[in-house]
């Protein structure tokens, strides 16, 4: 049995360059593999990046990446926020140009669930013979990494 409808054709998707982004708001991506290249940020997408922000499109990057890189490109990059560390935080700049860190979850609660992980993570390292954390990505404040 076949389930295709071979009637059916996908439009062709058109050269981001021809996109109408007039009714577009803002646009939020992924950093790792989306808008970066074999691990850098090349020069065209900063470009693209700068061109998008210029017509009034809000850039917002979002990553599993600790909060010390969104503070980084926060500050570096045409975007209007990052989100970090799978939603943990939020990164922007308030009406004033101030600074602004936003938690998804309550000081207590947040204080809790880090507590809660450190221990599964402390116990899974006792467990586990050779098991260590990352210390290539520093500066975390919800996920757990050395």
């Amino acid at each position: 049995m076949n389930f295709i409808d071979s009637s059916f054709r996908a439009a062709r998707p058109k050269p981001l360059e021809a996109a109408d982004f007039r009714q577009v708001d803002a646009v939020f991506t992924d950093v790792d593999g989306t808008l970066t290249s074999s691990n850098q940020l090349l020069g065209r997408t900063l470009r693209a990046m700068e061109r998008l922000t210029a017509s009034g499109v809000k850039l917002v990057l979002v990553t599993g990446r600790p909060v010390g890189w969104g503070d980084c490109w926060l500050r570096t990059l045409p975007v209007e926020a990052v989100i970090a560390e799978n939603g943990g935080v939020c990164l922007s700049w308030d009406r004033q140009g101030r600074f602004r860190k936003t938690y998804a979850q309550p000081t207590a609660e947040r204080l809790r669930q880090r507590r809660r992980l450190l221990r599964a993570v402390r116990s899974a390292l006792e467990r586990v013979p050779g098991a260590r954390l990352s210390t290539d990505s520093p500066y975390t404040e919800v996920n757990v990494e050395a």
